[in-house]
């Protein structure tokens, strides 16, 4: 009977001893999804003192730490875990983060290294690991770990988005193809649509820039350098009303004061006949900089379709003086006097741009001729006309075929 006693009051005992330690653990759980951590903390230890070997109270306590910020407290925490169960996940990941805030990034690379030995499909710790390999700008391992995500995972946008990151800086042909998973898999990405306009913009395949560009945009990138490389990449294809819209766009979100800016939608209007708007957008780029000469030059233009002579020839005047060897300055003025049918001026223009021109480009080479022509001199004309055609300019083939026939 007296043994009886005994063992029903160890029994006993035994069963109020896990009570409470169930009490505790319990609490501080709950402490801890209400981010209530400094008590939680309290009760873990409450748990601990009682039952030593409670790895769960250990990683439960390291948390509530974290919630704190107090890292070191943390990682001793998640530490005295793993001593109890050497293959504990959650322990090693959270460490391992810690050692991040911490700035103790060997020690998170071997936790890394464990929770990978533990769970070779965890695809997060292999991103989180190829991100530290990366800003160490140890890009093939970084690459190795991307590869690894996405072979686990072949949906991670933002994953392939790093790996073309990566191949950019050696393969820019290669990076395209990760860059375009990275918008499929991840519509919202901005980054990459504006990556893939930059690189068609460099590769002069300025359809292709404009779209991906749009996109970054209509993702809400306005930034100055997206908005001015759509514009000029209509400029580039010679669509000078989107060119003008999109210029505009630019300077009226930042108010620039970027001569080159007014001077491009300058241009735009003299491709649309729109003179005088012209004439005011090359007024300011001259007002941000006395000495561009390619904005005396194209006003100059400007003034002459407006029929002010005097203004043109001396704002023509004024760009060579700026730069005797600005050919561009030749050629414009140059087809202005063509225009007003002072072919010898215009003669002495054509031969200064083609003279200054590292390489003289067809349609000069063709006015030239046709200053010739029309001072019947067509034996220099014929000349001009074939080496013209023979660089690929469309009017100089024709006007050779019908003028030089037999020449």
């Amino acid at each position: 009977m007296k043994r009886s006693l005994i063992i029903v009051l160890v029994l006993s005992s035994f069963v109020v001893f896990s009570q409470s330690v169930g009490f505790y653990y319990n609490r501080g759980t709950e402490r801890l999804e209400r981010k209530d951590y400094q008590n939680a903390i309290v009760d873990f230890k409450e748990v601990l003192s009682k039952k030593k070997d409670y790895h769960e109270a250990y990683n439960d306590m390291g948390k509530a730490y974290m919630g704190l910020k107090k890292y070191t407290d943390a990682i001793k925490s998640f530490t005295s875990a793993i001593k109890l169960k050497n293959d504990y996940f959650s322990a090693y990941l959270l460490r391992s983060d810690c050692y991040l805030k911490t700035n103790k990034k060997s020690s998170a690379m071997k936790d890394m290294a464990s929770i990978i030995k533990i769970k070779p499909t965890y695809i997060p710790v292999y991103e989180k690991r190829g991100d530290m390999y990366y800003i160490d700008k140890s890009y093939k391992k970084a690459e190795a770990d991307y590869n690894k995500a996405v072979e686990l995972n072949t949906k991670r946008g933002a994953t392939y988005y790093n790996i073309a990151e990566i191949q950019y800086k050696n393969d820019v042909d290669v990076s395209v193809i990760n860059y375009k998973k990275a918008t499929v898999l991840s519509p919202n990405n901005s980054k990459a649509f504006k990556k893939l306009g930059n690189i068609y913009y460099d590769k002069k395949e300025y359809n292709e820039s404009i779209s991906y560009l749009g996109k970054a945009v209509a993702l809400e990138d306005y930034s100055e350098e997206t908005l001015k490389k759509i514009a000029d990449s209509f400029f580039k294809l010679e669509k000078y009303n989107e060119a003008e819209k999109a210029y505009s766009k630019v300077l009226k979100i930042y108010h620039s004061r970027d001569k080159e800016l007014y001077s491009r939608r300058g241009q735009c209007y003299v491709e649309q006949k729109k003179y005088a708007l012209a004439v005011k957008d090359f007024n300011k780029s001259i007002a941000y900089d006395r000495s561009y000469v390619d904005a005396y030059f194209q006003r100059a233009y400007a003034n002459s379709k407006l029929n002010k002579e005097k203004l043109a020839v001396r704002d023509f005047t004024k760009a060579l003086q700026l730069n005797p060897k600005c050919y561009r300055a030749y050629e414009k003025r140059g087809k202005y006097y063509f225009e007003t049918q002072k072919y010898k001026s215009a003669l002495t223009d054509f031969n200064a741009a083609i003279k200054n021109n590292p390489k003289p480009d067809a349609k000069t080479i063709y006015m030239r001729g046709a200053c010739y022509s029309n001072m019947s001199n067509m034996k220099a004309a014929c000349i001009d006309l074939k080496k013209a055609s023979e660089m690929g300019y469309e009017p100089a083939k024709k006007d050779f075929k019908r003028n030089c026939y037999g020449m």
